[in-house]
């Protein structure tokens, strides 16, 4: 059997970026430095199906611009250090779905972890254009069974905050209310935050309605007859991948904080994964979460 790796799933946030500039800049990417290491993306594959852009793989490099490696000399029966150019330290395979916004990549423990991919992915965005108020940034898809039980742990919520961004192409019904409102207000980005009283705390309805979510028998006349409220709405928006989120409070005894980017939606498969199979079981966990959020495709664009 294959050697197994673990993939993590985002959406791709992109301000003052065409998606036909991002695409661009997967198959053609500038390389930047970050201390000892250059990075940038290798590898790459476009699939077209129906004259759009089914899916974009490619891999996140990082490399020196020179090392030593040690080579045999047969003759001598002795090894000896060769200088060798761009020497490859490890490639995170990953594959970019439009149809979702999404984004499946690979964790590398060590060398090219989950925060270090979403960091230096959108560095390299950014540099391929200058820098020039251009902003990419992968936002981790939270699983919700693991958010709950988190946030299961906090008896009284002293605070939300959080910030999303318009929904492109899909979005979910329980927040369509405020997809429509950054649609209506023109916004590009909103940020949120509330704090209770001292003595308070806040009246959140999140872990009802993920736990709601995650019901095998629910049905569209229970789940959608209660109202959503705005805070609410940021923090299921976020965790959707629309932005990030967080919710601090405490247990009792001790404070708590809770990210949607600490409980990131995963899969394992193949760590040298051919292109299109990983497409097709990234693209397959996209559709189940899609179905069981209850998200749509919409006909606004903004990406």
């Amino acid at each position: 059997m294959p050697k197994q790796a673990t993939y993590y799933l985002g959406r791709v946030s992109k301000i003052n970026l065409t998606n036909e500039k991002f695409l661009k800049a997967l198959s053609s990417p500038s390389s930047f430095r970050a201390r000892d290491y250059l990075w940038t993306f290798i590898n790459h594959k476009t699939v077209e199906e129906k004259e759009k852009v089914k899916y974009v793989y490619a891999e996140l490099a990082k490399y020196v611009p020179s090392g030593g490696v040690k080579q045999v000399d047969e003759a001598q029966h002795e090894s000896k250090d060769v200088e060798v150019d761009r020497q490859l330290i490890a490639s995170s395979p990953f594959v970019y779905i439009p149809e979702w916004s999404g984004i499946a990549f690979q964790h590398i423990w060590n060398t090219i972890e989950q925060k270090a991919f979403i960091k230096n992915f959108g560095k390299i965005i950014s540099a391929t254009f200058g820098e020039f108020f251009v902003e990419c940034e992968i936002e981790p898809i939270a699983e919700y069974l693991q958010f709950i039980r988190k946030l299961k742990t906090i008896k009284r919520i002293d605070r939300l905050q959080g910030s999303v961004y318009p929904p492109n192409p899909l979005f979910g019904r329980l927040w369509d209310s405020l997809r429509k409102y950054l649609k209506d207000r023109e916004l590009q980005k909103l940020s949120l935050k509330e704090e209770a009283y001292e003595s308070g705390k806040i009246k959140s309805s999140i872990i009802e309605i993920l736990q709601t979510l995650s019901e095998d028998q629910i049905t569209e006349e229970l789940l959608f007859d209660k109202k959503v409220e705005f805070g609410d709405a940021v923090i299921l928006m976020a965790a959707d991948g629309y932005g990030k989120a967080k919710v601090e409070g405490h247990d009792g005894k001790r404070e708590i904080v809770v990210r949607t980017s600490d409980v990131i939606q995963s899969f394992k498969f193949d760590a040298k994964p051919e292109p299109e199979q990983l497409y097709d079981i990234a693209n397959g966990v996209f559709e189940e979460i899609a179905k069981k959020r209850y998200m749509e495709h919409g006909k606004n664009s903004h990406n």
